[in-house]
């Protein structure tokens, strides 16, 4: 927008972001029906703009353009390599969103999966070829005004380069049109994201792993009210800092406490729990889980950092979020006790979490019991005396019925007699 304005005041940017979530947050708090109706038509624009950009630049086709100059210092690339991937990764970011609306989908077995490849699959192809058009028309040289300069300058120039490439090659008036083409595709991304994020604190708490209150629903649209409100009332705060530090500290904690955690937690769920059916498969695993491990861990040791390059310091936060984000989980454990501080007897301070608390302790408690009994030499013996004494008290228990049906037909027998003696 700043294209369009002149305006590269950090009023202007902060503003321009706030209105986007506040938009975003009021879209999404509707019906799911309306939500997925919004998310056709935003991605329909995306689709056109995508088009035009693959045309426009490959019509307009230079190939000394992709002529890159010598490389003196092969390392320096290869770690500044790991630093530009996280924009990359940030622009990926929603291909995995049908997971946290995985409620709202149609035969999720089939679809999730389906529509988290093929989706992965597209985004890397249109990215490339996007890159690819823009490369292909636009000189990177910053001797010949290429785009290089523009992001080697302190201006927002790197910012709306689509506008230059339009500009340069139909004229401005066409630039501006093409600006908001581009600001409604970024709006359709940020309303994906919302949809998907918000969902995350619901699903936690309705599976007992997080606050309760983001487990209430709409009383008649029945969507997740309160955790989309959470969601976009946060959004609206970071819209006031710098978006660059907040893009690659969003990503450095989600290399951290998504990518690799579902890596190594899946490895660790498939050894603990070898033969639990498992309706996804993962073809070749556990080599793209190495593959992945390997990737992301690289991009997260390349982050900035204040300890080793006195950068900014998101190595650290990506660390401390891990470590606070672990520090909550156990003593929610230790409150609840749970895994891991799960035990046969436990007291209970809330009553709202009394019935989930018991459950999920009488589960723990016959697991743990079966674990002890399974573990002891004597296990066969116990087995057997436990079975008859429940035999014994089973047998008790009918015997006090049927006295007691007895005792009371007798009551009733004699109170009819002494009516009928009255009359």
């Amino acid at each position: 927008m700043a294209y369009v304005t002149q305006n590269f005041t950090y009023e202007h940017h902060a503003f321009m972001a706030f209105a986007f979530c506040c938009t975003c947050t009021i879209l999404l708090y509707r019906d799911m029906t309306d939500v997925g109706t919004t998310a056709v038509v935003l991605w329909l624009g995306m689709c056109a703009a995508i088009a035009f950009t693959l045309v426009a630049g490959f019509t307009h086709w230079n190939w000394e353009y992709f002529e890159v100059p010598e490389i003196k210092n092969t390392p320096v690339l290869i770690w500044s390599l790991g630093n530009a991937a996280r924009f990359g990764i940030y622009d990926f970011t929603g291909y995995y969103d049908v997971n946290f609306i995985g409620k709202e989908v149609k035969d999720p077995e089939r679809t999730i999966p389906l529509a988290g490849v093929s989706t992965c699959i597209i985004v890397c192809i249109v990215y490339f070829l996007t890159y690819l058009s823009v490369m292909a028309f636009l000189p990177w040289d910053p001797a010949e005004g290429g785009y290089v300069a523009l992001v080697q300058g302190e201006g927002n120039a790197a910012a709306y380069i689509m506008s230059t490439f339009c500009e340069k090659m139909i004229g401005r008036n066409f630039a501006i049109f093409f600006t908001f083409v581009v600001i409604y595709c970024i709006y359709g991304s940020c309303f994906s994201l919302m949809l998907g994020f918000a969902q995350i604190p619901y699903a936690a708490s309705k599976a007992g792993m997080f606050l309760e209150m983001f487990g209430h629903e709409h009383p008649t649209k029945g969507f997740a009210d309160y955790s989309l409100l959470f969601m976009g009332l946060f959004s609206c705060i970071f819209c006031f800092l710098d978006l660059g530090v907040v893009i690659e500290g969003m990503m450095t904690t989600n290399i951290v406490a998504m990518f690799l955690a579902n890596s190594l937690s899946l490895v660790y769920h498939r050894w603990q729990h070898p033969d639990f059916d498992r309706p996804y498969e993962m073809p070749l695993y556990p080599l793209p889980v190495i593959i992945q491990v390997a990737m992301f861990s690289f991009i997260f040791l390349t982050s900035d950092n204040w300890i080793i390059s006195g950068g900014t310091p998101l190595l650290e936060l990506g660390l401390a979020f891990l470590f606070l984000g672990s520090l909550l989980f156990l003593l929610r454990s230790k409150k609840y006790n749970e895994w891991p501080f799960d035990s046969k007897h436990v007291r209970f301070d809330n009553c709202i979490m009394l019935e989930r608390s018991t459950t999920y302790c009488s589960i723990d408690t016959e697991e743990s019991s079966k674990k002890e009994t399974d573990s002891s030499p004597e296990s066969d013996e116990i087995a057997k005396a436990k079975k008859k004494l429940k035999g014994v008290a089973g047998m008790e228990l009918q015997e006090s019925g049927s006295l007691s049906i007895e005792k009371t037909s007798e009551k009733k027998h004699s109170s009819s007699s002494s009516y009928e003696l009255s009359e």
